[in-house]
């Protein structure tokens, strides 16, 4: 895999950070591709990752329940039908895992790991109607996403990568993703002032 990432990295000016960023989001191949890319670097000063929920989906564990808890793992194994096109391992928030497995397989022992960007507009919602954080985001979604966080770092082995933050995408309306941003406030954006009280409210620390 040609990096780009390595050249610009060997340029970089001093006492900067630079992380490599990928991949993108609900991909067949995401975890192929993130596996190649992290063994195709050079050096980087850590990885800029995004996991999303999927709180409208009905697969979760056995199929019976919403996957609506970041906490708990939500695959598409025991879907029926089955998703087109479906993705392997987790298809929730709990994807982050799945991406962090293919950063500790290369050659980058604790290297630090920035969730730079989450929200409950996961995996298919592109394709239903009103699937943004303005119409399905959970009561208590951002604090168990947190939860979840604190509870991969405090269980990492020695050599797993480190999450350091998890970063709510995105906060301001004026930049053209309203129906996503935590300051938009007034009536019809009840679950975004919930989710900005549920941010305010969290225990945002790391566990580390």
């Amino acid at each position: 895999m040609r990096t780009p990432f390595n050249e610009l990295n060997a340029a970089k000016v001093q006492y900067t950070h630079y992380l490599a960023a990928g991949p993108g989001v609900w991909s067949c191949a995401d975890l192929d591709w993130l596996s190649a890319m992290a063994a195709g670097l050079n050096a980087t000063d850590g990885f800029a990752l995004h996991s999303y929920g999927t709180p409208y989906e009905q697969w979760a564990q056995s199929c019976s329940a919403m996957c609506d808890d970041p906490t708990e793992s939500c695959s598409f194994d025991c879907a029926d039908p089955p998703p087109d096109p479906t993705i392997p391992g987790d298809a929730s928030f709990q994807r982050f895992r799945g991406y962090l497995a293919q950063i500790s397989t290369s050659q980058w022992p604790d290297i630090p790991i920035y969730l730079t960007e989450t929200n409950t507009h996961g995996y298919g919602a592109a394709s239903i109607d009103d699937e943004t954080p303005k119409d399905n985001y959970p009561t208590g979604w951002m604090q168990l996403a947190y939860t979840a966080v604190r509870d991969y770092n405090e269980n990492r082995s020695g050599s797993d990568p480190r999450l350091l933050t998890l970063c709510w995408f995105v906060d301001d309306p004026r930049t053209g993703w309203e129906k996503y941003a935590l300051s938009e406030t007034g009536t019809g954006n009840e679950r975004l002032v919930q989710a900005r009280s549920d941010h305010i409210n969290s225990n945002t620390s790391t566990g580390l």
